[in-house]
């Protein structure tokens, strides 16, 4: 199997950003830990039996739990900068 890089003509399309999505620009340390996470994730749900979907699933909602403690522990750094 060969594996063909996109075609240019294909690139423009691929950079927009999804209908109600925003971008975030990443330096490339976080990028690769974020990845990593997410391949060590994807590979003990595929090893464990689990469906493609359910893998994809676990994915995501990981990084929607992520998000979520993200937020609120900056939140928690912004309450105490201002109570200061």
């Amino acid at each position: 199997m060969n594996i063909h890089p996109i075609q240019h003509s294909m690139a423009p399309r691929l950079r927009r950003t999804p209908s109600g999505m925003s971008r975030a620009n990443l330096p490339p340390e976080l990028r690769e830990f974020i990845e990593s996470e997410a391949i060590e994730i994807f590979t003990i749900m595929v090893n464990g039996e689990a469906t493609f979907q359910a893998s994809l699933a676990a994915v995501y909602l990981s990084g929607v739990d992520a998000g979520i403690y993200g937020a609120n522990e900056h939140h928690q750094t912004q309450t105490e900068g201002q109570n200061q």
